[in-house]
């Protein structure tokens, strides 16, 4: 499925974005369980602590009490909202030309790499551990040809697919633009592009083991066959010296004549 909307400050007006994606949910699970953990004290402390201290329910103290407590839930939700937010604003966007890395650190330091396909040269991913594998979750590691960084995205949802989806977008992306496949050589290193012939040349006028030559078009000399000889519309002139008998011999009817 494609967006149009604009993630990042280089992408183009007609360029696509094909995969949009962020961290696995289950990355979250730590902070959600420290935070529920942080509430169930709060309640206790809340409920059950001024029943063995009966002057916490008494004015000024009572005041002070609550104010406490609110400060205390409230910056243990500010935590969830933030660590929530950074989960969402950290995100891996591909497109139809490029893939982007947006790492949000904190509220205020923000990220981006960006890589273009046509450099990708291979893209592998992993599952690692029972978690990975029951929830199909793990990482995507991009590599580049030449001197670009590498891209490692970690902890995303169904990375095989996201593998295999990013390196067709690179095969579409070198025939959109180069209208071929990238060609290496034995060692694997990148020598140019094939221009998108899928199959070699081939001469029209093939040998034929009993014409010489054959013209599967069937339009020369005129024949509707398809087969001709090919013939030599100018012979070659040799001297009388180097002539066949039968070459230098006048027809007798034509001397007959003359005489």
């Amino acid at each position: 499925m494609t967006s149009h909307f604009k993630y990042f400050a280089s992408q183009q007006a007609d360029e696509n974005v094909i995969i949009v994606t962020r961290k696995h949910i289950f990355v979250l699970f730590p902070v959600l369980l420290s935070v529920f953990l942080v509430y169930i004290i709060g309640l206790v402390v809340a409920f059950i602590v001024p029943g063995f201290i009966p002057m916490l329910l008494r004015a000024p103290v009572f005041n002070v009490f609550v104010a406490i407590l609110s400060l205390y839930f409230l910056f243990a939700t500010l935590f969830l909202f933030i660590a929530w937010l950074l989960h969402y604003l950290n995100i891996m966007v591909v497109t139809n030309e490029h893939i982007v890395e947006i790492t949000q650190k904190n509220l205020f330091s923000r990220k981006i790499a960006e890589m273009d396909l046509e450099n990708v040269q291979d893209v592998s991913s992993s599952e690692d551990g029972p978690i990975e594998n029951i929830y199909h979750f793990g990482n995507v590691f991009v590599q580049t040809a030449g001197e670009a960084p590498n891209f490692d995205f970690g902890k995303v949802p169904n990375p095989n697919e996201i593998a295999q989806k990013i390196m067709e977008l690179k095969e579409e992306c070198i025939r959109s633009k180069y209208g071929g496949n990238r060609t290496l050589n034995a060692e694997g290193n990148f020598v140019g592009y094939n221009q998108g012939f899928s199959q070699p040349y081939q001469n029209p006028y093939q040998e034929n083991e009993n014409f010489g030559l054959s013209n599967p078009a069937g339009q020369a000399n005129g024949n509707q066959g398809g087969h001709f000889q090919e013939t030599n519309p100018y012979p070659p002139q040799y001297p009388e010296s180097f002539r066949s008998p039968e070459q230098t011999e006048e027809p007798r009817d034509n001397f007959q004549n003359n005489a």
